[in-house]
């Protein structure tokens, strides 16, 4: 999977939405956030690297089909041009709801297999899991506000 993950972080994503434009919109509607929270959010998003690469945006197991002799990848909606590392920390946020005992390990193998580091993947968790909070998934919301340094 992680492998899968790398190879469409190879790709350029001309033409795709902006992945930073994207996290700030949803960071700005976000229901659960103060002013204060809120500001320091997108200053920390602000403050981490653009790019340039395809982002999946939705990027989990479920999403990923096939076998040994070839995968196809669905569900690209959510598809954007960005930091590749952004959208592996989006990953880590999907796995640490459904499977939170993979979660890290993908986050680590992502990194081995790029060369990447777990905290320059790491360092978008809070605007990532921030992000989250305006899909209204049920039951995450107290999680997403933790990983997003809000709470205990």
């Amino acid at each position: 999977m992680a492998q899968l993950h790398g190879r469409i972080h190879e790709k350029p994503g001309d033409g795709l939405p902006s992945l930073m434009a994207r996290l700030s919109a949803r960071i700005r509607r976000a229901e659960h956030l103060d002013s204060s929270s809120r500001n320091r959010l997108l200053a920390q998003l602000e403050s981490l690297p653009d790019g340039d690469r395809v982002c999946h945006g939705d990027f989990h197991p479920w999403n990923i089909h096939g076998s040994g002799q070839g995968f196809m990848i669905v569900d690209w909606l959510d598809a954007c041009c960005g930091n590749p590392l952004a959208d592996v920390c989006r990953t880590y946020v999907l796995l640490h709801h459904a499977m939170p005992e993979r979660a890290m390990g993908y986050v680590e193998a992502y990194a081995s297999v790029t060369g990447s580091e777990v905290s320059g993947i790491l360092a978008w968790l809070p605007p990532i899991a921030a992000a989250r909070l305006t899909e209204g998934v049920a039951n995450e919301s107290d999680e997403l506000l933790r990983l997003a340094g809000l709470s205990p």
